[in-house]
């Protein structure tokens, strides 16, 4: 992953965190109001039937007449589309509840009459003609709602559905307002990575004059002084050579050989080794070196990269007359230097320093990482307050 779909996923990540705990908050708040008003709705209606029951109850006791109350309570099931059962005193006038068994299970005793009571998540009423009287002898009426806890399932299964449908619309929102938003730091980096690129072209032919004119030079003619004064510019020469070739590989990698060939890593660590001779002087390091012979598959300009990049960092955040220790046993590859940087820091990421009082672009460890990405090879650092090691295990 890239750095900028990298970025780009953890500002959608936090935006969409946020987004699911507000919907977590808010969405049962609503669906608590929500199942509130639809028991309110039911309760509402149980009590209208109830009434109009009772009423017609009244007027049939007043007409003494049973047909006219049997169809009133037809009537009254089908305006108010709610099933019903009416006793008096114990014997059955009316019902075409389906569920009167169920019903029938419910204690009716004067504490629950007049509540909506839910059984197997249906809602009923129970109630008499006189609430304080007793049943017997008093009508009785068991109405029956509906099946709330069906509707409560669907309302939950529709809220579902609404999160899910918001997430989506929310993230797609959330994704190209990010990428309008980093729009301009992109455009910022793109322009570093031009001018770095254009840079490392024009580096190239005084660099290369620098070190021919060093190399042809005819220190035979120079005194001592100017033996240690183009000393310094041999150092400083080969220092900007590195740099050159960090540029190289982070911004043409395709000018990179990727072929692999079998080679001794052994005479590769001290071929670098010589070539950073001058660098290791210039600090009066006390240099210790234990490397057995090893081979490795891999494209040895890579490996090369890797090694200088590990050797450069630990001469230059390493102490003056400190140590510099080099081990290479079996499949593991150690190197060791006085002075301490911050471990805990992300110094194999790009434009990260070990130790901001040190120049650099920060860029040497980020290489390494990439070659050792590359290969399999398994990179680590461990310090404490005096020394530093890097540590590389080979497949």
């Amino acid at each position: 992953m890239s750095p900028k779909q990298s970025a780009t996923f953890k500002i959608l990540l936090l935006y969409l965190l946020s987004t699911a705990l507000l919907l977590a908050i808010a969405l049962p708040i609503i669906y608590s109001f929500q199942t509130q008003a639809l028991f309110e709705e039911e309760r509402e209606r149980l009590y209208n039937a109830r009434g109009a029951i009772f009423f017609a109850l009244h007027a049939a006791k007043k007409e003494n007449d049973t047909a006219l109350l049997h169809e009133n309570l037809q009537s009254i099931s089908q305006t108010f589309n709610l099933p019903f059962a009416l006793f008096i005193g114990d014997s059955l006038v009316f019902s075409n509840i389906a569920h009167l068994d169920v019903a029938a299970q419910d204690p009716k005793n004067s504490d629950n009459l007049g509540r909506i009571t839910l059984l197997n998540g249906r809602a009923y009423l129970f109630d008499a003609w006189r609430k304080k009287q007793k049943r017997a002898g008093n009508a009785f009426v068991i109405l029956e709602g509906n099946d709330l806890s069906e509707e409560f399932f669907w309302l939950k299964i529709r809220y579902f559905f609404f999160s899910i449908l918001a997430m989506v619309g929310i993230g797609i929102v959330a994704f190209f307002l990010v990428r309008l938003a980093l729009r301009p730091l992109q455009k910022q980096i793109q322009l570093l990575n031009d001018f770095l690129k254009d840079s490392t072209h024009e580096i190239n032919t005084p660099l290369s004059v620098m070190m021919m004119s060093i190399e042809r030079f005819n220190q035979s003619e120079l005194g001592a002084k100017n033996k240690k004064l183009l000393h310094n510019i041999l150092i400083a020469s080969r220092t900007m050579a590195h740099l050159y070739d960090d540029l190289i590989y982070l911004n043409f990698p395709g000018t990179i050989p990727n072929n692999a060939t079998e080679f001794d890593l052994a005479e590769l660590i001290n071929e670098r080794l010589e070539y950073f001779a001058p660098h290791i002087a210039q600090k009066q390091l006390q240099l210790t070196t234990n490397t057995q012979h090893m081979r490795l598959s891999a494209n040895p300009h890579k490996i090369a990269k890797l090694l200088d990049n590990l050797l450069s960092n630990a001469i230059k955040y390493n102490e003056q007359r400190g140590i510099l220790s080099l081990e290479l046993s079996g499949r593991t590859c150690s190197i060791c230097n006085s002075g301490a940087i911050d471990t805990t820091a992300q110094i194999f990421e790009r434009y990260t320093r070990a130790n901001k009082d040190q120049g650099g672009f920060g860029i040497g460890l980020a290489l390494a990482k990439q070659i050792c990405d590359e290969y399999h090879i398994a990179i680590s650092v461990v310090g404490d307050e005096s020394t530093t090691t890097f540590r590389l295990v080979f497949p």
